[in-house]
């Protein structure tokens, strides 16, 4: 309010004056030191590709990834899996299909389920293990049951292989013969393999291996292999075998005996396994059509058993147990770097997620961290309940969020 008659001396400060132009400056400090931390973030990430790599919680703030969807499901779910015809959710009770671009629920199966692995996508079957004794293929497109199987005892790693390419025959040109889906009926110190049409479930091949089946089939080599490991075998409890069959009739095309390996991943004619011994470990490549090895570099840290090395076009990612993250030139088998992302009590869990400039890590402490391709500096973490996934879809990855209510997958874009 003005002075009715200004007097003749300054009158003293109004006491409201000082915590004003504390709040000014208040202000002004938080809006600078604002500006200062997004002008940080890369500055730091231009310096990735020489750092030796950085904690999870020393991660530059910037603002968050945008979230493409967000989808609620009625359940927290137990795994995730996806490619870029959709998203496949397993829930305690059945199997949800969303929309890979706008996260809608296309269908919903109900079915018990109990792995969060017992879920398979093919290019139009997606197959789950219900109850853990029956095979059940669905149609991608609108959720319908195509046939149902029990192969005895208990089923795990269900798998869908894509149709082998068929060589040319006389008046025939090169083409697909059928798609495969196959699995293991499991029982203690073995495991039967058996492969079945994708289309009507009905039988082509079993065949029984010595071991404990560390994960579901991969196919490599435009199809025409199909690549596992085998752990705790009798020859040697301690070690594992490398074992590549054919998807036509379950023959064997060649096997690896070895140390302890994790679940292969594939590219091309390429079979990628992470091998450890003694306390060092190494990324192996092997060819698929004779399984000979094509180059081995070494690597700090084993990893997870149930963990294959990650494929994209960064190249190949090794993510260790002790918070270690290698990227590896695929075709050369020159390791570009090597970067510690988390302490040595904080375990990476699962396999990681490539794309071209970023890596999706997930830790064992129910976080994804994002890291840079191009050195291995983390940009990114993504706290939010407890982490089921990463899955690839697209130029995105998919993730579901347990201890959140309501239960949610989301969608981010990959890089």
């Amino acid at each position: 309010m003005r002075s009715a008659a200004p007097g003749p001396h300054r009158p003293s400060p109004c006491p409201c004056r000082v915590p004003a132009r504390r709040w000014v400056l208040a202000v002004v400090a938080v809006a600078t030191a604002a500006v200062s931390v997004g002008c940080a973030a890369p500055r730091r990430e231009s310096r990735g590709s020489r750092s030796r790599g950085a904690h999870a919680g020393s991660a530059p703030r910037r603002r968050p990834r945008p979230v493409r969807w967000s989808a609620t499901v009625r359940d927290w779910p137990l795994g995730v899996v996806a490619d870029a015809r959709g998203v496949a959710v397993a829930l305690f009770d059945g199997v949800t299909h969303l929309d890979p671009s706008s996260g809608s629920e296309r269908w919903v199966h109900r079915d018990p389920m109990h792995d969060p692995e017992a879920v398979a996508l093919g290019p139009d079957t997606l197959v789950i293990v219900a109850g853990g004794r029956r095979l059940v293929a669905l149609d991608r497109s609108d959720g319908r049951v195509l046939w149902e199987s029990r192969p005895g005892g208990e089923i795990v790693h269900p798998a869908v292989l894509p149709a082998p390419l068929a060589p040319p025959a006389p008046g025939r040109p090169a083409g697909r013969g059928a798609a495969l889906v196959t699995a293991f009926s499991v029982s203690t110190g073995s495991g039967r393999l058996v492969g079945l049409e994708a289309s009507t479930g009905e039988a082509r091949w079993a065949a029984s291996f010595a071991g404990r089946p560390v994960g579901p089939l991969v196919a490599a080599d435009g199809g025409r292999v199909a690549v596992g490991v085998w752990s705790r075998v009798p020859s040697d409890p301690s070690g594992s075998v490398l074992r590549a069959v054919d998807p036509s009739d379950g023959s064997v095309l060649w096997e690896r005996p070895g140390p302890r390996r994790s679940r292969p991943a594939t590219a091309g004619d390429l079979v990628f396994v992470v091998e450890w011994a003694a306390g060092r470990a190494a990324l192996r490549a092997y060819h698929a059509g004779d399984g000979e090895v094509a180059w081995g570099v070494p690597v700090a840290s084993p990893v997870q058993e149930s963990a294959a090395p990650g494929v994209g076009p960064a190249g190949v990612v090794v993510a260790g147990e002790t918070g270690t993250v290698a990227l590896v030139d695929p075709s050369t088998g020159r390791r570009r770097w090597e970067s510690r992302l988390a302490s040595a009590d904080v375990a990476v869990l699962g396999s990681p997620v490539v794309g071209a400039t970023e890596i999706v890590v997930p830790l064992a402490a129910s976080t994804l961290v994002v890291v840079s391709a191009t050195g291995g500096r983390v940009v990114e973490v993504l706290p939010r309940g407890v982490a089921v996934g990463p899955a690839r879809s697209g130029r995105s990855f998919v993730a579901g969020w347990r201890w959140v209510d309501p239960a949610r997958v989301d969608s981010r874009p990959l890089r």
